[in-house]
């Protein structure tokens, strides 16, 4: 059965737009991140703020918004990085950063895929080799 449900699954993973980078490094991601990105970092922080603060006893509204404004911190700071790694992937439209560091060849980004140490494809077709 496992086998069966792994060759149906979709490959939600190919790129629609160019790929500048198929497996973009940390540095460079946070590098790359835009004004739009740090944008929803800030929205996702005073959202976290304003639900702490109506959601919360009055005693414990300052604390409450103060701890969900962290956590929409993080949370918003990890959206823009995945938006920003997607933008590299060709995952997401991506006309600033091809302007910046161009495309990468058809044979460069098959010549690294083979390198990544986890591959989607191999992730999927591994699950189903397992079948007991």
């Amino acid at each position: 059965m496992l086998k069966t449900f792994a060759k149906k699954m979709p490959v939600t993973s190919i790129p629609k737009f160019p790929v500048v980078d198929p497996s973009p490094k940390l540095d460079k991601t946070l590098a790359n991140l835009s004004l739009i990105d740090f944008t929803k970092i800030g929205a996702f922080s005073t959202a976290g703020y304003v639900f702490g603060w109506f959601s919360a006893r009055k005693p414990f509204r300052g604390q409450q918004s103060k701890f969900l404004a962290g956590v929409g911190l993080f949370a918003g700071f990890t959206y823009a990085t995945l938006s920003s790694a997607q933008r590299f992937m060709g995952l997401e439209a991506n006309a600033s950063e091809v302007q910046r560091y161009g495309v990468m060849s058809a044979d460069e980004v098959a010549r690294r895929t083979e390198q990544m140490n986890t591959p989607n494809l191999v992730l999927i077709d591994s699950a189903a080799n397992h079948d007991d």
